[in-house]
C-alpha cells in the first residue's frame, strides 16, 4: 500500500510516495497500545481463618507503595498500611521478602505466584524457600527404668 501527501514549497507541488508497512494496516494496528501502562501487582495469602494480601503499586508521586492487609476472613475489621520506596528495586526486594515471610509462617496462595515472582524470590540473598515447620508438643518424659537398673548392677547391689 503507498499513500502519496505533497510538499508546497515556493509554490511548487511534489509527491512523495509512503510506503506502510502491513503490521499498521487496519486489522493490525488497532491491538498496538502506545500509552504508558501502570505496573502493579497483587498477591493473597489464606490461612485456615486469616487473610494478608500485599500490592506494589506506583502512586501518583512516582514512589513505589506495598500496601498490606489483613485480617480475619469472613471480617470486616482488618488492618491496612502503606509503605513507601523511593525506587521499584528496593520496593520489589521488600515485596519479595513480604513473600517468603508469610511463606515461613504457614500462608498459602490460592492462584500460583506468576514466574517472574517466584524467580525473583529464589534470587534473594537469603531467600531459601522451605517448608514451614509446625511446632510438636512434646509429652512430658517418664524416667527411663532402664538406667537405674544398669545403676544398680554396675554397683553389684541388686535391691
Amino acid at each position: 500500500m503507498v499513500i502519496c501527501f505533497t510538499l508546497a514549497h515556493k509554490n511548487v507541488k511534489k509527491f512523495y510516495p509512503i510506503m506502510i508497512t502491513w503490521f499498521t494496516q487496519f486489522p493490525w494496528f488497532q491491538f498496538f497500545n502506545f500509552n504508558t501502562l501502570n505496573f502493579s501487582h497483587h498477591i493473597r495469602f489464606e490461612k485456615n481463618t486469616r487473610y494478608y494480601t500485599l500490592s506494589l503499586e506506583q502512586d501518583l508521586l512516582d514512589d513505589w507503595t506495598i500496601t498490606v492487609t489483613n485480617g480475619r476472613i469472613k471480617s470486616k475489621l482488618g488492618q491496612s498500611r502503606t509503605i513507601a520506596y523511593t525506587s521499584f528495586d528496593e520496593a520489589f526486594y521488600y515485596y519479595c521478602l513480604f513473600i517468603v515471610f508469610r511463606y515461613h509462617r504457614g500462608y498459602q496462595t490460592p492462584l500460583l505466584l506468576d514466574p517472574v515472582i517466584f524467580y525473583a524470590i529464589l534470587q534473594l540473598p537469603d531467600g531459601k524457600l522451605s517448608p514451614p515447620t509446625v511446632k510438636q508438643i512434646s509429652k512430658r518424659r517418664q524416667p527411663s527404668t532402664k538406667f537405674v537398673q544398669e545403676h544398680a548392677m554396675q554397683l553389684g547391689l541388686k535391691f
